[in-house]
């Protein structure tokens, strides 16, 4: 689950340089990334829990035949003494949803058990 905290933080870097970027709040150049990423990693190394919501839309393409897709997910993560993940996903081609999916994750010793 560490490579989980660590999408995490890369992700929240990379938005909080977006943002910082796209508002003047500085340029984006490698030092400042540099900072970001060390204070974000800093971060998430205290982090405990979280819960994000992620809308991904993605085109397939193949020969003459496209598809609009859109994956809307919401996830919620728990570390106490073992890592805990909900994780729900609906996946919509075109208008079309094709159904929710739930998946939750444990710890168990140096495995992860999904179900």
């Amino acid at each position: 689950m560490k490579l989980f905290k660590k999408l995490i933080a890369v992700s929240m870097t990379v938005t909080m340089a977006v943002a910082m970027a796209g508002c003047g709040g500085g340029a984006a150049g490698g030092d400042d990334v540099e900072a970001l990423l060390k204070k974000a990693n800093e971060t998430m190394s205290t982090v405990k829990s979280a819960s994000m919501d992620m809308v991904m839309d993605y085109g397939m393409k193949m020969g003459e035949e496209s598809m609009d897709m859109q994956m809307n997910s919401k996830i919620d993560y728990i570390e106490k003494d073992e890592i805990k993940m909900n994780m729900e996903m609906d996946i919509k081609v075109g208008d079309q949803s094709m159904g929710k999916t739930q998946v939750y994750a444990q710890q168990d010793g140096d495995s992860v058990i999904t179900y």
